[in-house]
């Protein structure tokens, strides 16, 4: 340390131990506080701290305590260890220095470096496994760092696969490098992936670095072909004989020659061929699908293989240069086949009263198409007679039985005629395309006369309508049927019965018809016809001749009886209606709805109206809904406010709604809308700013100003009741008094608070927000206001400079007058006047040498008014770098006058004036287009005399867009970033670029360079054709001329590159000798020899090459493109048929157009020469008129009437082709003989057992199981075998089914069962037409029909009304309240009405149960058991029942037990209905404290308005007659109470409380609106720091505070404590005032009961002493870790100080500031020059150690801008790891944590023995100050100390001999050397062992 001459008492510096002295790592966190400067002055006078040096930059320091702070990060790689000065100066100037080292201890901060940024290699796909890819070397800076590792990342699919091609190679490291390789690890294929990106990732125990390798593959010629469109093919039958139905395509893969492609066929050749150059696939022989040996369903599988063509001329035969595929080829079925009946003609016949549906008896039809798939699809129609008969099936394929059935049986009358049909069926194909293929056969059926007629009605079913009131034996309809016969088969004999009669409501004359109304003894109700239980009657009426025989005729009728409604039912409601709405709505919350339930029809119209609205605010409106229902929906007529209702206490309107149907009845029900006081009006002060002024003199408990609030709420609910406090502002110094309401408004007075004092130089004004609070709720609302209260001044304060030391940069180049800084200082007097003035003191130049004043004396002026500083003189920091000024302001308006102090010093900042340059200003580039992204370009070198180069730029010129080249950004290297183009349509030929390079100066200086590109084209385009194929055609025979074809290519390249010339390649086709191709012009041309037959080859491939660049073949690029010629046919070949002669049968039942036979002729040529037409031969067939052929399909069907004309008939049928239709052709026939049998065919329809007649009725109960058996149908049928097995069926409309909606029947033995579970209430009448048909061929079917009646059965519950899927609740009461504590006799409470949907009255009768768990509910309602009326009986008491709730189950039986069952379901039942009774409250409990008393305490030191206590009190009653308000009774005494929670606070300061009026007792009273008060007691204790005990417990604070309460119990378990109280919790503090984690302290007050029933405040030691005797005898002290007691260390305190005195002595501190600052700065400008010479001093001991195992570096010069430098020269010397006993500090610079051990040793080491041998370690040293110029690389890391060696650290194993013992020198200081020179002698120097 040193000192200042000057007077004797100058500063002492007592420590500088957190500066000095003291190791600290490099990844310290700034903003640490490092630790404090301990310093004083003997005089007594206040000191300044300051620092200097490195310490200045790194750390900061309070000038006033000392404290240090971290304030910049410690990198050890730049300052390993840090010099400061301290500086400490009293108010007197007087300063005092101590110089301070800390040492920077390395760690692991710095990532691993990769040598080169980015590395790009090639490599060809043959290279080897093993094959060295590239050089890898990665450094680090750290010596703290573990030994680095590099490893192949696979943390993304970009980079994952390439690590399984390449491996990492190590051939050194440590924890410094890393050298190795990457290495192939298997072969690489271009064709399977052209390049890879290798992600590298060097570790270094804690940091990551990646780099990225990128890797291209060169492509070899190896790889087969390819097939690029091969695949599974069809084609049709009968196609002609060369067909092409698929192209095969392959090509070659290899990407630097490619063949040409052959093709061949090795398996298939048996049908197809393929065409060798171009791959067209074809067939060589006809396909006959239809053929008996022709493999149906089964693809051909034809194998092809692909050979290149090699540039000799030769196919390739190895498996580089061939390919197979086996593809599969399906032949499709075409349409060339007819349907044909097995004859011709039928005969059949029929009786006349056969029914409809039956089968015409004895009629069989078999029609057969041999094609297959859809094609053998067809249809029967029915061409004559289709209103009386029609064929069945409708539709089959391939071969069907088909017969006639009757569709209208009622048509076939042998007295009326037609006797005989001539039915004309025709068998025509459908699911194929146009023209189908038909065959017809004709049918003769002959009427058979019998007697059938049956009674009939006029109508096919009736409808009448009647009134539910009509009377007994009121006519409902006259029903006659009529029955041509004679006699009792006549209308004589006619009877009628009545079905579906359930309930037998109606009655029947069997004689006349005649229905009526049946004898009931109550119309209009049930169990008679009444419209609300039943409105449609569904009847069957039939009519049976043969006086109603069994054996007569029936005929049955629907009868439809509609019941009209008359208005009979009241209209129901809900008894009561209650609702809440919103204050400022019309609508309620839930919109009031008046739902209807009247079950009548008629009547009305519906009214609504309002009785007893004394308001008249209130609406209802007749509404319909979507449904059509009609409601009333009361609504207000304007919006309702809380202050609207009649009832000012309840915000309540009642009123009735009645409901008026016709004008009989009238409904009626009360309603009640409560008004909810929604708070919507915010308090609001009645001025926005109150201003008052007092003077700074005012004492506590003045009255200030009275304010006053108003609320629009109404004040009955608390949401106009208003509180008005003080909020923020007032600094505790402001409170109001309680708010009262006085002329519609809350007023309050404002006083200030007690002990409340004023100092206008601290405050002169006060702006306090006021807060008024109404009671609200659910939420209150707040409103705000301004009070501004001014202190007036008294003159008395001295201006102060602030800060009073500053320091300014200012940049050397800063022109004359420019302002550079203002001094700021400010004077607490309102009438100040400040004038400002500096004057300089010392300055040091860019040295840090002392400068004379003249030379810095009048660089700088200020302005005296302002206090502004300016440039007064050219600044030059060689010359002046630091001035130190003294600055002084007075305030001229005082007297005397008044003045501060201050220190300003000024720092020259130097200017970088020299820009970088590029070592061109123009660099001219030349290079080739399709380079590889990231290509390496060119270096373009900058540099800068002064400063680095920080980074590179490019901006692209011309084009702009896209970006071609990329820098790195660190160095000059030219990158390719995207594809340069030099063809169309990029043309990109030349590029202009700028390039930039920027140093790291200050300002940054930029140089800038142009660049052009030249790109130099290369033949990289192929030529490519217009087309991808062309086609083109010839006509067959001979032709010649040139081909109709258009060739062209195109090739982008330019000059020689893009000429074309076209050839043609040799396929070996014998007919490529017909054709040549001019060169330039691609055109084709056809020798004059050329002959060409479609049947031989129809198809044609050439091969055209188009080839660049004819001057240079070397470079020359082709391109191949197939041209297909397809034959045109001509017509010279004739029809063929497949057969030499065609037979056929057909039964003589055929109909017309049914298929007999197809007869097929095929011809070779294709087209329209190919389309064949048929005929027969005129003259061939007799009759003529029995067959006919179908021209196009060669089908033979039948064409007249076949029956009675078995017998083989023969004709001959011609196929002439259609070639002379065309204009160049002629027509060719064909003959082939034909031999038809027309064979016999007999068949009986079915005949009816049951039912025994038509329109037979039978009845089945609803709500029956479903696959109930509903009836047993049966029929039979006299044919034989297959023709007399007989099947059921339902006929719906023309079609047979097993299956209705509603029934099925089994097929076989026509039993019926029921589909669903019938309901009678739904429908209760089915009927069914059923069908018997046989099996023969064709089918004979007959049919009847049946009634089916349903019966009524019990099977609906009564059900309530419900809504959305629920039972709607009954709220009652409907008309009255039930009201609290009320006793009632029987009072009807309202009704419930349940409804069932049976029939029958025995059904649908109602009775009513009330169900409840609830003993005291049984007791009180009862319900009656049939009109369902609640009456209460008792009292009600709200506060156990706030409503009444029970469920009501309405059910058919009176003592029917099925509620148990739906107990545990009761809310899906509609037979319950859930019924709540709503009670209304009264205000009968009064308030009730949840205690007699409260206790609290607060501090002598706690703000205003700290919440002391809270008081609870409870209401029984709910709602406004629950709600409390809180007040205090009497005296405040500083206390304020929350009237809406309770809460105790204090409204002024207990600091000057003495011990006497330390107890408070408040009285707190609890109120509702009507009831008794309640009251309370609360005691508070003020307590004071001389109160509290601190209490150490052995825990951490988070542990201690969730049991605070126990400690409070453990206490309060003492005798002599009656109350208890944690003060507060905190870390426990160390007598060095560190805290501790594992420890807290408690802080406790105590109070004791005294004998007289008062309570007293325990003082702090009487209560430590009390707690200690108990401690040693309850172990619960033990419990909560508590280890000592003892008085809190912490006093409170009171400023009574004068304020006059505490501002002189702030106006002395900064004064010797002042001096202090000027003192620091003397001695910095001083000691600037030292530390530069001791930096020079250091630097002369640098270590310098060699890498142990010097491994040649890679270089690459792409990356490298530095200038080669000398190798250095490398020595090793080894270090020893101390022994067990403490030895004197190894004195090295190097940062190995060896340093000077204190003067004493610290006397509580351990020694440790070693295990094993002492490790070596070897430190290797890299020297980076050289004597060289030296060119900072930029791939090199940022960072490298200026005079420091970097050592790496290996650990290797120990040597056999010991190593050799330190040398001790002087007094015990191991002195290490370390010398650069060869000799290993070491040189004993004072510098070294000094540093």
């Amino acid at each position: 340390m040193g000192m200042v001459e000057g007077q004797s008492n100058v500063p002492v510096i007592a420590d500088i131990s957190a500066i000095n002295n003291r190791d600290l790592p490099e990844t310290y966190p700034v903003g640490s506080i490092l630790g404090k400067i301990e310093a004083y002055d003997p005089d007594g006078t206040p000191v300044k701290f300051f620092l200097e040096g490195a310490g200045g930059e790194y750390y900061s320091i309070d000038t006033d305590t000392g404290d240090v702070i971290l304030k910049k990060e410690l990198d050890f790689e730049t300052d390993y260890e840090i010099s400061t000065k301290v500086k400490v100066i009293d108010a007197t100037g007087q300063m005092a220095t101590a110089d301070a080292l800390l040492v920077v201890i390395d760690e692991n901060d710095n990532v691993p470096e990769f040598s080169d940024d980015a590395i790009f290699e090639f490599i060809d796909e043959d290279e080897p496994a093993g094959f060295l890819v590239s050089l890898i070397s990665v450094g680090d800076l750290d010596s703290e760092n573990d030994i680095i590792t590099v490893t192949c990342n696979r943390s993304s699919a970009l980079f994952s696969d390439a690590c399984d091609k390449f491996t990492l190679r190590q051939s050194g490291r440590s924890n410094k490098y890393w050298k190795g390789g990457l290495y192939l690890a298997t072969q690489l294929d271009f064709e399977d992936r052209f390049s890879y990106a290798v992600l590298l990732t060097a570790y270094d125990g804690r940091y990551y670095e990646n780099n990225e390798i990128h890797i291209e593959v060169g492509d070899i010629n190896d790889s087969p072909p390819k097939f690029v469109a091969a695949g599974p093919s069809i084609i049709r039958e009968e196609e002609p004989i060369g067909t092409v139905f698929q192209i095969v395509e392959a090509e070659d893969q290899d990407t630097d020659t490619i063949n040409p492609i052959r093709y061949e066929l090795t398996q298939g050749g048996d049908n197809f061929q393929i065409d060798a150059i171009s791959g067209a696939l074809s067939n060589f022989k006809r396909l006959d699908y239809d053929s008996v040996t022709f493999p149906k369903n089964k693809p051909f599988d034809l194998t092809i293989k692909v050979r290149e063509l090699l540039p000799n001329a030769t196919l390739g035969n190895d498996p580089l240069t061939t390919a197979t595929i086996t593809i599969k080829v399906t032949v499709l079925d075409i349409n060339d086949n007819t349907p044909t009946f097995d004859k011709p003609s039928y005969t059949a016949f029929v009786e006349e009263n056969i029914v409809s549906g039956s089968n015409v008896p004895g009629l069989q039809m078999a029609i057969t198409d041999i094609d297959s798939g859809t094609f053998n699809s067809f249809e029967l129609v029915t061409l004559s007679h289709t209103d009386v008969f029609q064929v069945i099936p409708r539709e089959n394929s391939a071969s069907a039985s088909a017969t006639l059935y009757v569709v209208n049986g009622r048509k076939i009358d042998y007295e009326a005629g037609p006797r005989e049909y001539i039915v004309v069926i025709e068998a025509r194909q459908n699911n194929v395309p146009n023209p189908t293929r038909t065959g017809t056969a004709t049918v003769t059926i002959k009427v058979i006369d019998v007697n059938d007629v049956t009674p009939s009605f006029d109508q096919s079913s009736y409808v009448r309508s009647i009134s539910e009131l009509s009377p007994s034996g009121q006519q409902v309809i006259d029903l006659n049927a009529v029955d041509p016969e004679e006699g009792n088969f006549g209308e004589p004999g006619i009877r009628y019965r009545l079905y579906g009669n359930i309930p037998p409501h109606f009655a029947i004359d069997p004689r006349t018809g005649v229905v009526t109304v049946a004898s009931c003894a109550t119309p209009g109700q049930v169990p008679c016809i009444d419209f609300e239980r039943k409105q449609k009657y569904t009847l069957t009426v039939s009519a049976t001749d043969d006086v109603g025989g069994d054996n007569g005729r029936t005929r049955s009728v629907e009868l439809i009886i509609n019941i009209i409604d008359v208005n009979d039912v009241k209209p129901a409601i809900e008894g009561l209606y209650e609702r809440y709405i919103q204050e400022n709505e019309r609508v309620t919350i839930n919109p009031l709805r008046i739902d209807v339930t009247d079950p009548d029809t008629v009547g009305g119209p519906l009214s609504f109206r309002i009785v007893g609205d004394s308001s008249r605010l209130w609406q209802v409106e007749t509404q319909t809904d979507a449904s059509g229902a009609v409601y009333g929906n009361i609504t207000a007529i304007r919006p309702i406010l809380y202050t609207d209702a009649p009832d000012q206490t309840t915000g309540q309107f009642r009123f009735r709604i009645e409901v008026q149907d016709g004008p009989t009845f009238i409904t009626e029900a009360e309603v009640i809308i409560n008004v909810l006081d929604i708070n919507n009006n915010a308090p609001e002060f009645s001025a926005r700013e109150f201003v008052e002024q007092i003077p700074e003199n005012t004492l506590g408990e003045v009255f200030v100003i009275r304010v006053t609030a108003s609320d629009g709420d109404a004040p009955s609910t608390g949401n106009g009741v208003l509180d008005i406090t003080v909020g923020t502002g007032g600094r505790g110094k402001f409170y109001a008094k309680g708010a009262f309401l006085q002329n519609n408004q809350y007023v309050a007075d404002i006083y200030t608070t007690e002990g409340a004092t004023f100092n206008y130089e601290l405050q002169d004004r006060y702006d306090i927000q006021l807060i008024v609070r109404d009671q609200g709720t659910p939420m209150s609302k707040t409103g705000r206001g301004q009070l501004t209260v001014f202190i007036t001044d008294i003159n008395n304060r001295n201006p102060v400079i602030r800060p009073t030391f500053e320091s300014v940069p200012v940049s050397e180049n800063t022109p004359i007058d420019r302002s550079v800084h203002k001094i700021s200082a400010v004077d607490a007097d309102a009438d100040s006047i400040l004038r400002f003035s500096f004057e300089p003191t010392s300055a040091t130049d860019g040295n840090g040498a002392q400068v004379t004043q003249d030379i810095y004396r009048n660089l700088f002026r200020m302005d005296p008014m302002t206090g502004e500083v300016f440039v007064n003189g050219s600044l030059d920091r060689d010359r002046t770098a630091s001035i130190t000024y003294n600055l002084l302001v007075q305030d001229i308006g005082a007297n005397p006058v008044q003045s501060g102090r201050g220190i300003l010093l000024i720092q020259i900042i130097e200017y970088n004036d020299q820009p970088p340059q590029f070592n061109l200003t123009h660099y001219e580039i030349v290079m080739p287009e399709e380079l590889n992204i990231n290509s390496f370009i060119q270096n373009l070198y900058c540099t800068d005399e002064d400063d680095k180069i920080e980074s590179y730029s490019l901006t692209q010129e011309s084009p702009r867009r896209p970006t071609f080249f990329s820098f790195y950004s660190t160095s000059g290297a030219m990158i390719l970033e995207s594809r340069v183009d030099y063809d169309p349509p990029n043309n990109i030929q030349k590029i202009e670029l700028t390039a930039f390079c920027t140093d790291t100066g200050t300002p940054q200086l930029q140089a800038s360079a142009k660049v052009t590109v030249t790109v130099i084209n290369i033949n990289d385009n192929y030529p490519v054709f217009n087309e991808r194929l062309y086609r083109t055609n010839i006509p067959e025979g001979s032709a010649s001329g040139r081909l109709n074809v258009n060739i062209q290519a195109s090739d982008i390249d330019s000059g020689d590159y893009g000429v074309l010339k076209y050839q043609l390649k040799s396929n070996n086709s014998p007919y490529e000798r017909f054709f040549s191709i001019n060169e330039d012009t691609a055109e084709i041309s056809i020798s004059s020899d050329a002959v060409f037959d479609r049947e031989d080859n129809g198809f044609l491939g050439l091969e055209v090459e188009a080839y660049d660049s004819p001057l240079d073949a070397s470079v020359r690029l082709r391109s191949t493109v197939p041209v297909y010629i397809t034959i045109d046919d001509i017509n010279d070949n004739c029809p063929e048929f497949l057969n030499r002669v065609y037979t056929g049968t057909v039964p003589e039942s055929a109909d017309g157009d049914t298929s007999i036979i197809d007869v097929i002729a095929t011809d070779k040529d294709e087209g329209i020469n190919a389309q064949i037409v048929y005929a027969i031969k005129p003259g061939s067939l007799n009759p003529p008129d029995l067959f006919s052929v179908g021209a196009t399909n060669g089908r033979i069907i039948v064409l007249g009437r076949l029956r009675d004309l078995k017998g083989i008939y023969s004709f001959v049928i011609t196929a002439t082709d259609m070639g002379g239709n065309n204009s160049t052709g002629r027509a060719c026939s064909t003959e082939v003989p034909v031999q038809i049998e027309i064979q016999e065919s007999l068949n009986r329809a079915p005949e009816w057992i049951r039912p025994p007649q038509r329109d037979y009725v039978i009845y089945v109960l609803e709500s029956q199981y479903e696959g109930m058996l509903v009836y047993s149908a049966k029929a039979s049928d006299s044919n034989n075998g297959l023709s007399g097995v007989v099947d059921y069926y339902f006929l719906d409309g023309v079609n047979s089914n097993s299956r209705t909606d509603e029934f099925r029947i089994n097929r076989v033995t026509g039993v019926i069962r029921a589909e669903v579970e019938f309901d009678r209430e739904e429908q209760d009448t089915y009927f069914l037409t059923l069908v018997a048909r046989d099996r023969g061929q064709p089918a004979a079917s007959s049919e009847t029909t049946l009634t089916v009646v349903i019966l009524d059965v019990n099977d609906n519950e009564p059900v309530f009304p419900v809504k959305d899927g629920s039972v709607i609740p009954l709220m009652l009461p409907q008309s009255t309240q039930v009201e609290d504590g009320v006793s009632y006799n029987n009072q009807l409470l309202g009704r419930c009405n349940a409804t069932d949907a049976d029939s029958d009255h025995e059904n649908n009768e109602i009775f009513y149960e009330l169900l409840s768990a609830q003993d005291d509910v049984r007791a009180i309602i009862t319900v009656d058991s049939r009109t369902c009326e609640i009456r209460l009986s008792g009292i009600v008491n709200y506060e156990t029942h706030p409503t009444l709730e029970f469920d009501i189950l309405a059910k058919n039986v009176k003592n029917d037990d099925s509620v148990i069952r739906y107990r545990n379901k009761r809310e899906v039942n509609p037979s319950i209905q859930h019924v709540i009774v709503t009670v209304t409250d009264t205000n009968d409990n009064p308030p009730k404290f949840s205690s007699n008393n409260y206790f609290g305490f607060i501090s002598s030191e706690d703000p205003y308005e700290t919440t002391v206590l809270e008081v609870t009190a409870t209401d029984a009653d709910v709602g406004d007659n629950a709600r409390i308000s809180y007040s205090l009774k009497g005296a405040s005494l500083g206390f304020q109470i929350n009237p809406k929670v309770g809460t105790v606070y204090n409204i002024r300061s207990f600091v000057d409380v003495p011990e006497s009026e330390r107890v408070i007792e408040l009285d707190v009273v609890a109120t509702n609106a009507v009831s008794t008060p309640a009251s309370a007691k609360a005691t508070i204790f003020v307590i004071s720091p001389s109160n509290v005990a601190k209490l150490k417990v052995n825990r951490p604070l988070t542990d201690v505070q969730p049991f605070s309460q126990q400690i409070v119990n453990t206490l309060e378990s003492n005798d002599q404590i009656a109350l208890a109280h944690i003060v507060r919790m905190r870390k426990h503090l160390n007598t060095d005032g560190r805290e501790v984690e594992t420890a807290t302290d408690v802080y406790v007050a105590a109070v004791k009961k005294t004998p007289d029933n008062t309570y007293q405040i325990y003082p702090a030691g009487e209560l430590v002493a009390l707690i200690n005797d108990d401690t040693e005898e309850k172990e619960s002290y033990n419990a909560i870790s508590i280890t000592s007691v003892e008085e809190s260390e912490e006093d409170g305190f009171t400023l009574k100080e004068d304020a006059v005195i505490a501002i002189l002595i702030i106006s002395i501190l900064l004064i010797v500031l002042a001096l202090v600052l000027f003192c620091i700065a003397c001695y910095c400008i001083r000691m600037k020059d030292t530390k530069k010479k001791r930096k020079i001093r250091d630097a002369r001991h640098a270590i310098t150690h060699p890498v142990p195992e010097p491994v040649e570096t890679s270089f690459n010069p792409v990356y490298d801008n530095s200038p080669k430098v000398q190798e250095p020269v490398y020595t090793t010397v080894q270090k020893v790891r101390p022994q067990a006993s403490p030895i004197a500090p190894v004195v090295i610079a190097a940062p190995e944590n060896l340093r000077p051990l204190a003067s004493n040793p610290p006397t509580n080491l351990r020694p440790v023995e070693p295990q094993g041998p002492v490790p070596v370690i070897e430190t290797e040293v890299l020297p980076t100050s050289l004597p060289q110029v030296h060119v900072q690389n930029e791939m090199a890391p940022r960072f490298q100390p200026e005079y420091e060696d970097r050592i790496e650290t290996e650990v290797i194993d120990p040597p056999e001999v010991p190593p050799p013992p330190p040398e001790v020198v002087g007094d015990n200081t191991i002195e290490v050397v370390f010398d650069d020179s060869p000799s290993p002698s070491p040189v004993h120097s004072s510098e070294a062992s000094g540093k």
